[in-house]
């Protein structure tokens, strides 16, 4: 009859992957006027990454390292001073496809694709005296909710539910 935690085995993580990397990354910050800004990014990554000579052929999961990241990402923030206590603040952010191993089995040869996505934040900020500040905040206010990312090990797909909430600060 075995012996020891049925649930337990052993596993090496080991380094395994080389490679080169080249990417842009530009960023905008524009005072349009007194009361509104504009802040703009872009972002362009691509990885070529293999296995070492030592590690080629042995049980490995596949190299994903070139293709699980995402190769464009653009953001747009805007701040706009509505009255002197009174600011509305917009993020919204594109991020390109990805490709994720299964998180089901480690040395998964399926591959799950997370399409592209924008997201929108939002939040409108209030301080009706100098030591407090109110902020309703919206999270990911385009879709019900967003599959953003996998996890390669144990948890699995999880999507980023839309959220709303308020923010109080009162400093003493």
């Amino acid at each position: 009859m075995p012996t020891g935690n049925p649930y337990s085995y052993d596993q090496m993580f080991d380094n395994v992957v080389e490679g080169t990397g080249k990417g842009v990354e530009l960023s905008v910050n524009w005072q349009v006027n007194s009361w509104l800004s504009l802040i703009g990014t872009y972002t362009w990554q691509e990885l070529d990454l293999s296995e070492t000579p030592d590690y080629q052929g042995q049980q490995s999961t596949p190299n994903i390292s070139s293709i699980n990241h995402p190769s464009h990402q653009a953001s747009l923030r805007s701040a706009i001073d509505l009255a002197e206590d009174w600011q509305l603040n917009g993020w919204l952010r594109y991020v390109d496809e990805v490709l994720a191993r299964s998180s089901e089995d480690f040395y998964a040869r399926r591959m799950i694709p997370v399409p592209s996505y924008f997201l929108f934040d939002a939040n409108l900020v209030w301080k009706p005296r100098k030591n407090l500040e109110i902020m309703p905040d919206g999270r990911n206010l385009l879709n019900s909710s967003q599959l953003e990312y996998i996890a390669e090990l144990i948890t699995p797909a999880t999507e980023i539910e839309r959220s709303v909430y308020c923010k109080v600060t009162w400093n003493l």
